[in-house]
């Protein structure tokens, strides 16, 4: 018994206007899990896909690295214009 269904259970044995509504707010959560799963189902799993994807993630990974490049690259220019002659 998963912790949904126990939830359930338990809210069903509780004679009460707040848990009748928390129990079909729960029926709502399971039918939108199961309709949440049968979309998941029809993407199916193709491990082809990785490899296709590694070009934009090695696109993503060079613009961090050149974002990285230009905040040090600003950093540095800051601290020598606003650095001066402190003695």
């Amino acid at each position: 018994m998963n912790y949904l269904q126990y939830l359930l259970a338990a809210m069903a044995t509780a004679p009460s206007k707040e848990v009748e509504t928390s129990l079909e707010v729960g029926k709502d959560l399971v039918e939108e899990l199961g309709e949440a799963t049968e979309t998941a189902a029809e993407l199916g799993f193709e491990p082809s896909r990785f490899v296709d994807m590694l070009s934009y993630m090695g696109i993503g990974m060079f613009i961090i690295f050149v974002l990285i490049g230009v905040i040090i690259l600003v950093t540095v220019l800051t601290n020598k214009i606003f650095s001066g002659n402190q003695g």
